[in-house]
């Protein structure tokens, strides 16, 4: 028996199959269902989708073999992806790569084998799909080409489940990152409102206070809707533009109050940004204090001056007289 040898780009070959996430995972149907096509078109009793991993062959997909994987060593799939085309071999008994191979001369009595390479785009043979007899066969040229392309059916089955792998990675991240998100507004004294294409998207309960609104009302409205007539086009060119920093307004609520609020927005990306609200009704009251107590605090010391000028002013003229 001949042992295979390991790939030429053997290492970067492991590292893509390892970046599939396929192995040891359950059965698919998509994938069960080439199998049967396969064994059906090639009139084999055993199908199998076959992925060479470093020490071992495993079955993703199998017809008419109960076991889920055999040894690399002993594998006919090892020698198939080196070559790229389909290998096959009409009777391993006669064949000295396999003639004394124990899946030859043992369990499954593998005779007949014809397996196409399972190749990426980057030109990595991840394993085959393979047919497999126990007794001699042939395959005319039909069957060929049709098992060459189940092998490109199987690669885009493999490149789809990746991509949902991902799609799915990524929407548990941003579901982590809006309940993060959530977490730390609810807990915020300010409003925050999540703006994307002009418009909120998200926003925390303090903003519904601050705003007189309900969350469910906010969802969709553009910011420039709630602040009062006069400064709408102000704010929404702020918006358009992605202006970032802080700018004193004036909100519009509902039953028409009026409240002076600060907001600072961040930029996240091109079309989303973060805009924070604080009610300024304190500092405002604050200011109009501080705007009182000058303005008294410079009349009466304005008061005792004048009359001091004034009589200077008397006494000067006195002086004058003389």
């Amino acid at each position: 028996m001949k042992k295979p040898d390991p790939h030429p780009r053997e290492v970067e070959r492991l590292l893509a199959l390892e970046s599939y996430d396929v192995l040891d995972t359950q059965a698919e149907d998509a994938f069960d269902d080439i199998v049967q096509l396969a064994a059906h078109i090639c009139g084999t009793p055993i199908a199998l989708v076959s992925l060479v991993d470093e020490g071992r062959q495993w079955f993703k997909a199998r017809v008419g073999l109960a076991a889920p994987e055999t040894p690399r060593d002993v594998a006919f799939c090892a020698h198939a992806i080196h070559r790229p085309e389909v290998m096959v071999v009409e009777d391993a008994r006669d064949d000295e790569r396999f003639h004394d191979n124990p899946l030859v001369t043992g369990d499954p009595n593998v005779v007949f084998y014809a397996g196409a390479p399972l190749v990426t785009d980057d030109g990595l043979p991840l394993g085959t799909l393979c047919v497999i007899d126990e007794k001699p066969r042939r395959l005319d040229g039909k069957q060929r080409l049709a098992l060459a392309a189940l092998s490109r059916q199987v690669m885009r089955l493999l490149e789809a489940r990746a991509r949902n792998l991902e799609l799915a990675d990524a929407h548990r991240a941003l579901a982590l990152s809006e309940a993060h998100f959530r977490v730390l507004t609810e807990v915020a004294e300010e409003g925050v409102a999540l703006v994307q294409h002009g418009r909120v998207i998200d926003c925390n309960t303090a903003l519904e206070q601050i705003l007189g609104r309900q969350r469910s009302e906010l969802i969709g409205m553009e910011p420039s809707q709630v602040v009062v007539p006069t400064e709408s086009t102000r704010v929404a060119r702020k918006i358009r533009e992605g202006e970032q920093g802080s700018y004193d307004t004036w909100i519009r609520r509902p039953n028409g109050t009026q409240l002076p609020v600060r907001v600072t927005a961040r930029q996240l990306d091109e079309q989303t940004r973060v805009t924070l609200i604080r009610d300024r009704t304190e500092e405002e009251q604050l200011d109009r204090l501080k705007d009182q107590l000058i303005s008294t605090i410079s009349h009466e010391l304005r008061t005792p001056l004048t009359s001091i000028r004034g009589a200077l002013g008397l006494v000067d003229g006195g002086a004058a007289g003389e």
